[in-house]
């Protein structure tokens, strides 16, 4: 019972375990739901290839042998360093020099970023 109530409040209150909650970077105010499910979906990565990385880099899947845990670790280590560059321009908080590249290339990255995510989100779990 005390067990129970334990998690019961860390799921509410400790942002550890607060798994119900997405944590997007952006500011408080409007934002458009393209911008809300982009910086979710590069934040969850981030946050969890900040936690697991490691692990995928260094073991076998002997689950899912379609695809390699290896190409899963480098899909995640991709998109996380694009988003650490990136994000402050996606999250509108500068204008970044886009390096010789328009928003639509840079946009068109993002979304070929968040594609191998998603092929990839059944290596996306804690042991």
């Amino acid at each position: 019972m005390i067990k129970r109530l334990k998690w019961w409040f860390l799921h509410r209150f400790h942002p550890n375990h607060q798994y119900h909650i997405i944590r997007t970077g952006l500011k408080p105010g409007y934002h458009d739901p393209d911008k809300r499910i982009t910086s979710a979906i590069f934040g969850i990565t981030k946050e969890f290839f900040e936690q697991m990385g490691e692990s995928l880099s260094s073991k076998e899947d002997i689950h899912r042998e379609l695809i390699p845990l290896r190409e899963t670790y480098e899909v995640f280590k991709d998109a996380t360093e694009f988003w650490d560059s990136h994000h402050k321009f996606f999250l509108g908080e500068e204008d970044e020099e886009l390096g010789g590249e328009d928003l639509e290339q840079m946009e068109e990255k993002a979304l070929l970023h968040m594609q191998a995510i998603i092929q990839h989100l059944g290596h996306m779990w804690y042991p």
